[in-house]
């Protein structure tokens, strides 16, 4: 496994920009130019939601997705790469539906395969969605964790 200091990718995407995928533009809007860039036409993209495929649709779902987020912060908490494969380890905070809405947590870990030219030909999200959601209600929250603990 590669650390970012023995990243060796040179024409394609590389680990430290992998790291900038949730970068913002200064008015705070989102930055896709790592997509834009580095993401294959024909990229295949999956989460516990939907399988998409083109990265016209995955940059359409996250127009979607960041239109219905208020007060969105993400953080890179681990990266590395293995080959043409890439891991990120991931923490969102975010507000969905409207800025009053419970602040939601979001820990997850993406990976990302590369072509030949280092263009992100595979996007695969994995995140508890469900937990994430009831964690973010006060009154759920024990009820769900004590299950969790009793099915593990």
């Amino acid at each position: 496994m590669q650390t970012e200091k023995q990243q060796t990718t040179t024409g394609g995407l590389t680990l430290e920009r992998a790291r900038q995928l949730f970068d913002r533009k200064p008015d705070g809007s989102p930055d896709y130019s790592i997509i834009e860039t580095y993401y294959h036409p024909d990229l295949r993209f999956q989460d516990p939601l939907q399988k998409l495929e083109g990265r016209a649709a995955f940059l359409e779902m996250s127009e979607s997705f960041v239109g219905k987020v208020y007060d969105f912060e993400a953080t890179i908490d681990q990266a590395a790469q293995t080959g043409n494969v890439i891991f990120l380890q991931w923490t969102m905070h975010y507000r969905f539906g409207k800025p009053t809405a419970a602040r939601m947590r979001s820990e997850g870990t993406t990976k990302l395969e590369l072509d030949d030219e280092g263009m992100v030909v595979l996007h695969r999200d994995y995140f508890d969605m469900w937990g994430d959601i009831v964690r973010s209600f006060k009154p759920a929250r024990g009820l769900y964790d004590r299950f969790m603990k009793k099915m593990g």
